[in-house]
């Protein structure tokens, strides 16, 4: 080697000479020429040894450049590995092996992409590469290309499982229900999300045991009332969802299982979520019996909805303590007799709504009652004469718009 190099170094005082001469040399006096001066390897890059030609390629960008139409595929495929500048040329050659080279320069992806490129693996490879690209364009386009190679090749979609890349795991997670299964722990919110509604999505639970459904209950609520639904008849899955959300206990307060149905009741007793309790007594179809089960819940309002399902409901609440509830208790006229004596002005005049009230109450102490009772024109009648002027006033009012009108009426009876 060092006999080679002294031969170089001499040749080097005379570059003409040696330049003239140099295609004479021996490959490995060539080697070291164009290691040692690129004048040298300017003179090589024709030379006939596609080796040679690599290594002026190798050693050079700007005989690189002049070297990306080289006939030689190899010779092209140093080019593109080497140098940025020649792959930006050569990422659409029409040896795969030279386009694989480009794949060293991310700058050529978004090129390639865009150029059609056909290759699996390339393709692949620069997916992976844009998956994760600013460009949302380029990240949508890599997304479609990675999920039908996770789709077709097994093996690729056990790595993306594995994989640091969130994107990748994302996409698998958002693949198949058996991925979804894998990934559900996933550290990361977005891909345990993503597994949950992929699983929500597939609503196919009866492959799974109820060890498993349990876990996935603990995991999302709304995936534990789907599976609720679909297992309603097991009792290790009710049992852990009761205990789990308000939103499936509500469902079981119902239950066949008294154990059960305690424990929900117990659980919905506690809870604060009128929401929830308005929801199920309104939309269910099973009203009734969520209403009977609810008409003692400490919310005024849960009470008022539980009324508004069934006459029954409001013949038991019309001692109720709450105005309010007392108020909806009089949606239906049979209550007006319980509460015709109500300590509350507000009920009375709600019961005088009614004539069957209204002829009740034209004694009422409440000047305000008895307005209402005088807007019955039979009641009127008897409240022409009544010592508050305000009374008097209606009671005219309602008489005279009804003046044509024929009653056999005494308002003297009671």
């Amino acid at each position: 080697m060092q006999n080679i190099d002294a031969q170089i170094d001499a040749l080097l005082t005379d570059p003409v000479t040696a330049n003239k001469y140099l295609s004479y040399f021996n490959k490995d006096i060539k080697k070291r020429c164009i290691e040692k001066s690129e004048l040298f390897a300017q003179t090589l890059i024709h030379d006939k040894d596609a080796e040679i030609r690599q290594l002026c390629a190798f050693h050079y960008e700007v005989l690189a450049l002049k070297l990306i139409a080289d006939k030689d595929a190899t010779v092209r495929s140093i080019c593109a590995e080497k140098w940025e500048s020649c792959a930006q040329y050569l990422y659409q050659d029409e040896d795969v092996d030279v386009r694989g080279a480009c794949l060293n320069w991310e700058t050529c992806f978004p090129l390639m992409l865009e150029a059609g490129e056909e290759d699996t693996d390339i393709l692949r490879t620069v997916a992976l590469g844009l998956i994760i690209s600013e460009d949302i364009g380029l990240r949508i386009a890599a997304s479609d290309i990675l999920q039908n190679a996770i789709e077709e090749d097994e093996q690729f979609a056990e790595e993306c499982l594995e994989s640091e890349v969130k994107d990748l795991r994302l996409l698998c997670a958002q693949h198949s229900r058996e991925y979804a299964l894998s990934l559900i722990y996933d550290e990361d919110a977005e891909i345990k999300s993503a597994c949950i509604e992929k699983l929500i999505e597939d609503n196919d639970w009866y492959c799974l045991d109820t060890e498993q459904l349990v876990d996935l209950c603990q995991i999302d609520e709304e995936m534990a009332i789907l599976i609720l639904d679909h297992h309603l008849d097991d009792w290790d899955i009710r049992s852990a969802c009761v205990q789990l959300y308000e939103s499936c206990a509500i469902r079981m307060i119902v239950d066949e299982d008294e154990a059960i149905a305690e424990h929900a009741r117990f659980v919905i007793a506690e809870s604060n979520n009128q929401a929830l309790k308005l929801k199920i007594i309104r939309e269910s179809y099973n009203s009734y019996q969520y209403a009977s089960v609810l008409l003692s819940d400490r919310d005024p309002e849960v009470r008022k909805a539980c009324i508004a399902v069934d006459e029954d409901f409001a013949k038991e609440l019309v001692t109720d303590h709450d105005i309010g509830v007392r108020l909806a208790c009089l949606e239906y006229e049979d209550c007006v007799e319980d509460l015709l004596h109500d300590d509350e002005i507000e009920i009375r005049k709600a019961c005088a709504q009614y004539y069957s009230g209204a002829i009740q109450l034209m004694q009422d102490e409440e000047p305000e009652v008895r307005k209402i009772c005088a807007q019955h024109y039979q009641c009127a009648l008897g409240l022409m004469n009544d010592v508050d002027e305000g009374v008097r006033a209606v009671a005219k009012e309602t008489v005279e718009e009804n003046k044509n009108l024929k009653f056999d009426f005494d308002y003297n009876s009671k």
